[in-house]
């Protein structure tokens, strides 16, 4: 039993060296990219995208990822990698009021132009594929 764990520990020390010698051919992890559509009145400076990376649709907890964007230019690219293997959606908002920094960058359903990548669908990713294409239209709240 101890020759076989040692064996065992022996072949993940192998597998760990072989993952730092620079070998580069297995992506680091997932990656999601789109681009970020908006054409309503609040398109203009000083308003700062918020995009994140939820496991859940509707979005529920704190993110996977995020950022915040405080110069950009519609149509915006985004770009997300090294993502754990799993199912996402990505949402975006332009946050209306950024004098209120108690909520820079956070999504306020009743004010903030806001929107979910291919309708609040999850995509999948893994280690060696991504999803690219996610796009997102901000919509105005009516």
């Amino acid at each position: 039993m101890r020759r076989a764990a040692t064996h065992a520990l022996l072949i993940l020390l192998g597998a760990g060296c072989a993952l730092d010698s620079g070998d580069t051919s297995l992506p680091p992890g997932g990656t999601i990219s789109g681009t970020i559509s908006y054409t309503g009145p609040a398109a203009g400076g000083g308003r700062p995208l918020s995009i994140a990376v939820y496991r859940t649709y509707p979005p529920s907890g704190p993110p996977v990822a995020w950022r915040l964007v405080e110069e950009y230019k519609f149509p915006y690219h985004y770009y997300f990698e090294n993502l754990p293997p799993g199912s996402y959606t990505v949402g975006a908002s332009l946050d209306v009021d950024p004098a209120d920094t108690r909520y820079l960058g956070m999504l306020n359903a009743k004010r903030d132009p806001h929107g979910y990548a291919s309708h609040g669908k999850l995509v999948s990713v893994d280690a060696m594929h991504g999803v690219g294409g996610a796009d997102l239209k901000l919509e105005d709240v009516k």
